[in-house]
């Protein structure tokens, strides 16, 4: 190409000769190293650019060829969405009643039981603890020797008075030779004397009957201490005596059992004399080996809230332990302050009692946070007596589950099965949630003798009474609920499974 010169060609220099600024530039394109294209060249750049500037100006770069895309897929169809299955759908909403081995099980509400079950089974044994009375339920309400007035009926569901009532840890000793005559004639006067106080509720302390039970409680110590005479060696003798009297509920041993083996803590309740309940749990083989060659102390699981002697040098009881435990204050916060220690944090607990009132009393200070709430169950065993009309309401409302009669604790046992996740034996693949659980059936007009009805051979509206747990037939399947991820664990010599962090 032609060139041309920044400057004029040689010859006079006259300054109008001189290209000034705004003439026309000198080329129109220039080479571009990096492309070797021709770029517009444009004179007199303004400021901040460079001589040369780039067309079209620096700014996103558009790709030179389009990105490849492949078909067009058709958008899947959307499914509907599916609604979560109700696990409590084949629960019926009606209350149950249903028969358990030698007792009468009624479930007033069953969606909030076997919510709370599903809860506990859950959580396993590391997040379960227990809370258990020793007197009534542990023990039995009366003892065997008749079998009552009521035809077609078994001897623990027969009417108050078919036996001699059992004993307390406290009646038992109380009654026995161990203690002066003296002082047994005291501990006399002050029982009729509570009686009378209890009887006429305008000579009730002030403080009500949590009061009264203390002054009784605290008199009666003061008596044992002061004129008993005694002595700490004569508790075992004077309980071995004594067994029969307490007369300990068939099916405690293999709930301790259980409870011990998965290291779930326990707490007994009792406003007697602990050294007696002790006594009383490793002789009647509750606990332990049993027999004669017996374990000398309780699990490492198992504590027991009651009053415990306090001997001098001499051996003589002269004094007891603190607090002092009576029947109004059997609670978590009293467990707390008699072991010294907190209870540990464990979000579900069972309660086994046998009044009305324990369903909310005993279980207070078990949750002291509001954060901490957690979930109880709640089983209480009610006598057969003339007032069964007027306590049973109370009971249906206080418990999740109320156990009619003075049997045995197969239904707490058949539970602890499902929640523990233990083995069974022969004859209960289904447990509590299935057909084959190891319950009977209802019979006619059970429910109606039991209440009084007249018409005994009907069954009252609304109650279920069929095979399996509940008697509830309908649709088994819905409530047998598939086994927790692992898998129960044989329980040999030398294997523990205590949790010691919880004490």
């Amino acid at each position: 190409p032609q060139t041309r010169w920044e400057h004029p060609p040689p010859g006079p220099e006259t300054p109008e000769a001189l290209p000034g600024p705004s003439e026309e530039p000198l080329r129109d394109t220039y080479r571009d190293r990096d492309t070797f294209r021709d770029r517009p060249y444009v004179p007199n750049p303004p400021q901040g650019y460079g001589a040369f500037q780039e067309y079209p100006p620096p700014g996103p770069q558009t790709p030179p060829f389009p990105e490849p895309q492949g078909p067009e897929v058709p958008p899947e169809p959307q499914q509907p969405p599916q609604e979560e299955q109700d696990p409590l759908a084949g629960v019926p909403s009606e209350p149950l009643v249903f028969a358990c081995e030698d007792s009468i099980a009624i479930i007033l509400r069953p969606r909030d039981f076997y919510r709370k079950k599903q809860e506990l089974q859950r959580g396993g044994p590391q997040s379960l603890q227990v809370l258990t009375d020793f007197e009534h339920v542990l023990t039995r309400f009366r003892l065997q020797d008749g079998s009552g007035g009521v035809p077609d009926l078994p001897a623990s569901l027969c009417v108050s008075g078919s036996g001699p009532r059992t004993v307390g840890s406290a009646e038992l000793l109380e009654s026995s030779p161990a203690l002066h005559p003296a002082a047994q004639q005291q501990l006399l006067a002050a029982a009729e004397a509570f009686e009378a106080l209890l009887s006429d509720p305008a000579h009730i302390p002030e403080g009500g009957e949590e009061r009264a039970f203390e002054e009784l409680t605290a008199r009666c110590q003061a008596i044992v201490g002061r004129d008993g005479g005694l002595h700490i060696a004569s508790i075992a003798p004077v309980t071995r005596e004594g067994l029969s009297r307490l007369g300990l509920r068939s099916g405690s041993k293999e709930v301790l059992s259980a409870l011990s083996a998965r290291g779930v803590p326990v707490y007994v309740f009792s406003s007697g004399y602990g050294d007696v309940v002790g006594q009383a749990l490793l002789q009647g083989g509750l606990v332990g080996s049993g027999g004669l060659q017996m374990q000398a102390q309780l699990p490492p699981n198992l504590r027991i809230i009651s009053n415990f002697f306090r001997a001098g040098p001499d051996g003589t009881v002269r004094a007891f332990s603190h607090p002092m435990v009576h029947e109004r204050n059997k609670n978590a916060s009293t467990a707390a302050s008699v072991l010294g220690m907190p209870l540990p944090r464990r979000p579900h607990a069972l309660l086994l009692a046998a009044h009305e009132d324990d369903a909310a009393a005993m279980t207070h200070g078990l949750f002291p946070e509001p954060q901490d709430g957690g979930t109880v169950l709640s089983v209480g065993l009610l006598e057969v007596g003339e007032d069964l009309p007027q306590r049973l309401p109370a009971y249906l409302t206080a418990f999740d589950v109320v156990l009619v009669g003075d049997g045995s604790l197969g239904f707490v046992r058949n539970l602890l099965e499902d929640l523990l996740q233990l083995p069974r034996g022969p004859g209960k693949d289904g447990g509590l949630l299935g057909p084959a659980g190891g319950l009977g059936l209802l019979r006619k007009g059970l429910f109606g003798k039991l209440m009084g009805n007249s018409g005994a051979g009907e069954e009252p509206e609304g109650s279920y009474a069929g095979p399996g747990y509940g008697g509830y037939e309908a649709q088994p399947q819905q409530l047998h609920q598939a086994p927790q991820p692992h898998q129960p664990q044989e329980f040999g010599e030398g294997k523990s499974y205590m949790h010691y962090g919880d004490f």
